[in-house]
């Protein structure tokens, strides 16, 4: 065989399985087909978000502390102030503001089934529930799901929903309440760093709320900070920091839990309050 044939084979066979290798290892990297490594990778995070989901919520009353800022864009003002939260899990959870420019005391109850937000000295409140809430997000807001959101734990975000993993995050969507939530996972974490919760209507509006690093208390794990922040079209609305104090008798929790019901009840529409913020 002629030596320039024999280079043309060799030249031949060399780009075929130069091909054969590009294609095997495309086929590697594809969705379809991950490698053993990936794959392995794949299954440990499915599982530890599985095992994230079944964490409960500590049965005992709690007393946080931190700040809330609201920013109106329209008007272009922000205020800042203290607050107080008072959680006790499955019971409700009361918010107390301190001094503000628009009213000189106020305190906002969230229960399985109302909101009620009180100014203390009108003697007077607002009540609504979730759903009219929930309706100006553009979600199907429920109590549970806000808990969860304090504790860093999984949104029971309904049972006809579709997961996906990836190297960073769960995504789990549910179509029939129209929300979306996004777990960044991170290797060794017990609980998300940071939680996304997205409307699927495309109003772009995002509640996204970040964990500080969890460590271990006398009723299980906790994060030592939590910062919420709702977003519309990109841009922060409002922003409210805590941190978990040292937990409280179930009795004491329960007085600053108990709305008041002699007081006078203002009618006024939800989003004419929000607005009168």
């Amino acid at each position: 065989m002629p030596i320039a044939t024999m280079r043309q084979n060799r030249l031949c066979a060399f780009a075929i399985c130069t091909l054969l290798g590009f294609l095997f290892w495309g086929c590697g990297i594809s969705k379809k087909a991950l490698p053993m490594k990936d794959r392995k990778g794949e299954a440990e995070r499915l599982m530890q978000f599985e095992q994230f989901k079944q964490t409960t919520l500590p049965h005992t009353a709690f007393r946080l502390s931190g700040t809330v800022s609201y920013c109106d864009s329209s008007q272009v003002r922000e205020f800042r102030s203290g607050v107080i939260l008072f959680v006790s899990p499955h019971e409700g959870l009361a918010l107390s503001l301190r001094p503000l420019s628009f009213v000189e005391a106020g305190i906002l109850y969230l229960s399985p089934q109302h909101v009620m937000a009180f100014d203390k000295i009108n003697q007077c409140y607002v009540a609504t529930d979730l759903v009219e809430i929930g309706e100006l997000l553009g979600v199907q807001l429920t109590y549970p799901l806000l808990e969860s959101l304090i504790f860093g734990l999984y949104l029971p975000v309904g049972e006809e929903s579709t997961l996906t993993l990836d190297r960073e995050q769960a995504v789990e969507r549910c179509e029939k309440l129209r929300v979306a939530v996004a777990y960044h996972m991170q290797p060794l974490l017990v609980r998300p760093s940071v939680v996304e919760l997205t409307s699927l209507q495309g109003e772009r509006e995002t509640i996204e709320v970040t964990y500080s690093h969890f460590q271990e208390s006398i009723v299980g794990i906790l994060p030592q900070e939590v910062r919420i922040v709702t977003k519309k079209k990109g841009k922060a609305l409002s922003t409210l920091t805590f941190s978990f104090r040292t937990p409280r008798p179930e009795a004491q929790i329960a007085k600053r839990l108990s709305p008041p019901s002699t007081k006078h009840q203002t009618e006024i529409p939800l989003h004419t309050f929000l607005k009168a913020l």
